[in-house]
């Protein structure tokens, strides 16, 4: 049996059990507590960073985004503002060809940007016991729309957002909110796409 004689001794302990390890020049780190679902992962080439609150953002490289971007060819641009992208068709097609874009995960609820060059569109997926919410912003950076689902707050299941346009010089982030019940809302969010 250990024992710790002082907080220094247990702040170095707890800094050692988390720090990240350098492994082939990917990182690594301590696994939240488990949940039933986590986060898809981004399958483009990205970065991962640990926050000095533990929490945890994946950021797609961005050449692989701007390729991804110059890749679209937006179908429904604003037509697609508020529409389910599980299930909207445009001229028959769904946005089924969506990449997680960046994460932002915080153990207990995780917010992914999910991004569509077929529709040239954005959403939130979220999980677990969270309402999901996502911003999307004009080209001088003046928020123009956003979207929510508080249906996750009693799941413990993936949710999504609605889909806003986000194409050009248009952004959008993707957030959880870490007040399950109540107001106001502290929006945990990813990068800007």
């Amino acid at each position: 049996m250990i024992k710790i004689r002082s907080a220094v001794a247990l702040m170095a302990i707890t800094i050692s059990t988390l720090a990240l390890l350098i492994v082939g020049g990917s990182m690594a780190r301590a696994q939240a507590p488990s949940r039933a679902f986590q986060p898809s992962p981004v399958t483009l080439p990205h970065h991962t960073y640990i926050r000095a609150d533990g929490s945890v953002d994946v950021v797609a490289d961005p050449k692989a985004v701007a390729a991804l971007a110059a890749a679209a060819d937006p179908l429904c641009g604003y037509a697609c503002d508020g529409k389910d992208p599980s299930s909207y068709k445009y001229d028959g097609a769904t946005c089924s060809d969506a990449r997680t874009v960046y994460t932002h995960d915080e153990g207990w609820a995780y917010a992914e940007l999910r991004y569509s060059s077929r529709c040239g569109t954005a959403w939130t997926r979220t999980c677990c016991y969270a309402r999901a919410g996502g911003f999307g912003y004009n080209s001088s950076g003046n928020q123009r729309s956003s979207v929510y689902n508080y249906g996750g707050v009693n799941t413990g299941i993936p949710i999504w957002t609605a889909m806003l346009y986000d194409y050009g010089a248009l952004t959008y982030k993707a957030c959880f909110d870490r007040v399950v019940a109540g107001t106001p809302s502290d929006w945990a969010c990813t990068a800007k796409y």
